[in-house]
């Protein structure tokens, strides 16, 4: 992967999240660097599912999605296909490594995840929506350029969204609906945010009104679906 088309994040997560979200289907190519030189691997998504992974020879576990949302710095590059040509050649994944690295096993050690800060409140944060490569598209708003936290590392505006989704809730009743979130032991930012949708609002609208950044949102609406509270 070459620097002028890969983008650089500081947490892959994120940037799995966004493309769940968005239902993106396409190919994740992801490369960082090791003491036994670069790790490539490729994840194949369908309406933002992961269908498959090359991940060999790096991993040999059970789980490569919760390995590969534990990596932290590493260049990374969306490519969109067609859902008919998913499974084409072209689509396919290259040819894994034939000799294995010195060292295959390591040890993953999986942290909180934390919001990165920028001590220097004088040294701005470079917006990564500048880049291409990330299959999202919309304004930058205010809070992800806010200089003391990293914003979304979803650069990859270069293919807009045929239709912007918007959350809907599902039952009229607050009070029910809000006894429900409370007994799923939910925060009270997912509060927040649930009593602010009102079928007409965006993500971007909701994460400018609660001055969270657009990747907080996506995984609040994502819970909040996921109990069965609104549909996306």
């Amino acid at each position: 992967m070459s620097d002028q088309t890969g983008t650089i994040t500081d947490r892959l997560a994120d940037v799995m999240r966004v493309i769940t979200f968005s239902r993106q289907t396409g190919m994740l190519t992801v490369e960082r660097g090791g003491n036994e030189g670069s790790e490539i691997i490729y994840v194949r998504f369908l309406k933002g599912k992961v269908i498959g992974t090359q991940v060999a020879p790096y991993y040999t576990g059970a789980n490569p999605v919760e390995w590969l949302q534990s990596w932290g710095t590493c260049r990374f590059k969306f490519e969109h296909i067609a859902e008919n040509k998913l499974n084409s050649p072209e689509a396919q994944f290259p040819t894994p490594p034939q000799t294995q690295p010195k060292s295959p096993s390591r040890t993953i050690t999986t942290s909180p995840a934390t919001i990165s800060r920028n001590t220097d409140p004088l040294r701005p944060v470079i917006s990564p929506f500048v880049q291409p490569g990330f299959p999202l598209s919309g304004p930058i708003s205010r809070q992800q350029t806010d200089p003391y936290q990293t914003p979304l590392p979803a650069s990859l505006y270069q293919t807009p969204l045929p239709v912007q989704r918007i959350p809907h809730k599902r039952f009229a009743n607050n009070e029910n609906s809000l006894r429900h979130l409370g007994q799923q032991g939910l925060s009270r930012g997912h509060r927040q945010v649930f009593l602010l949708i009102d079928n007409q609002r965006t993500p971007q609208e909701l994460a400018r009104l609660t001055s969270r950044r657009l990747d907080e949102v996506y995984m609040i609406l994502t819970d909040l679906e996921r109990i069965g509270l609104i549909t996306l």
